[in-house]
């Protein structure tokens, strides 16, 4: 069947398919080997008028970092003006700890330190095949991550993560998820921590996801994290974490991860208290055994 992912419903939370998430993992000849997640935030806030665009603006653009921020804003006047008053807008938080490193997946590359990013932001009410649709997407502000395999000789859809730009990636549709293809970034293995924002858009939705990849598990503020039973104690983990000798740990040299963990943690309870002044109930899932949990 070929039809466009773009005009079914997508939803917050759908079971089965699980809900949306963003990840990494390596994908190789022995398959998908993802990454283990420890904590997964996600929320949706859809612009629809001009008092909630006013927040987004104010609340959230604002305090994402320049770099970010700047697409961002782009990105939602470009839509407003241009495809839809309404601007549907997606926020996660994927903590991973890294898996081994293996050989790339692509039979010319012999490199041992490529990374798939799992983009997979938003999920479709049902499952379809052989979808033809292109996504704009890139990594901004990364710490210990490059490109790989980024080069006009390389096919659109074989194409790695660009950096600090938006370019076309091909999407494919996983049991309901929506993804760009590939997304290759090159992990410098020096480094014990790795970091990086991503940012999807599509027509009317836009999607802002921080992806911050750790090698220690055993890590005290990892168990203070895992321990967080919403998004109040998962704000104080991080900050707690970041005030004490572990955030020099994760500082890497486009800054503190833990600034860009309580970055997103703050957008998140913004949008939080915005649902409840609108008199709608945020969405707290229980705790799941890999720590996530929704709003």
């Amino acid at each position: 069947m070929t039809s466009s992912p773009l005009t079914c419903p997508i939803c917050t939370l759908i079971h089965p398919p699980p809900p949306p998430f963003c990840s990494l993992c390596i994908y190789n000849s022995s398959g998908y080997s993802p990454f283990p997640s420890f904590a997964l935030l996600h929320a949706r806030i859809s612009l629809e008028n001009e008092k909630i665009l006013g927040f987004f603006e104010k609340s959230v653009i604002s305090s994402l970092p320049s770099g970010v921020g700047s697409i961002v804003g782009k990105c939602v006047r470009k839509i407003h003006k241009e495809i839809s008053k309404e601007c549907s807008f997606d926020i996660s938080v994927s903590l991973t700890i890294r898996g081994p490193y293996q050989e790339c997946g692509s039979l010319t590359c012999e490199s041992k330190s490529h990374v798939n990013v799992l983009l997979h932001p938003w999920v479709l009410s049902t499952s379809l095949v052989d979808i033809k649709e292109t996504v704009e997407t890139g990594i901004f502000c990364p710490a210990g991550v490059t490109e790989a395999h980024v080069n006009k000789r390389i096919k659109l859809e074989e194409s790695g993560a660009c950096i600090n730009r938006l370019e076309p990636r091909y999407v494919q549709c996983h049991n309901s998820r929506f993804s760009p293809c590939n997304m290759q970034v090159e992990f410098d293995k020096s480094s014990n921590v790795h970091s990086f924002y991503a940012i999807a858009v599509i027509k009317n939705r836009l999607s802002v996801s921080l992806h911050v990849c750790v090698d220690d598990m055993k890590a005290k503020w990892i168990q203070e994290v895992r321990a967080s039973q919403d998004l109040e104690e998962f704000e104080s983990a991080v900050k707690k974490m970041a005030d004490g000798s572990q955030a020099q740990k994760l500082t890497t040299p486009s800054g503190s991860a833990f600034g860009h963990l309580r970055r997103m943690t703050s957008i998140m309870l913004k949008i939080s208290t915005l649902r409840s002044q609108r008199q709608t109930t945020p969405r707290v899932g229980k705790k799941s055994g890999s720590g996530s949990f929704k709003v």
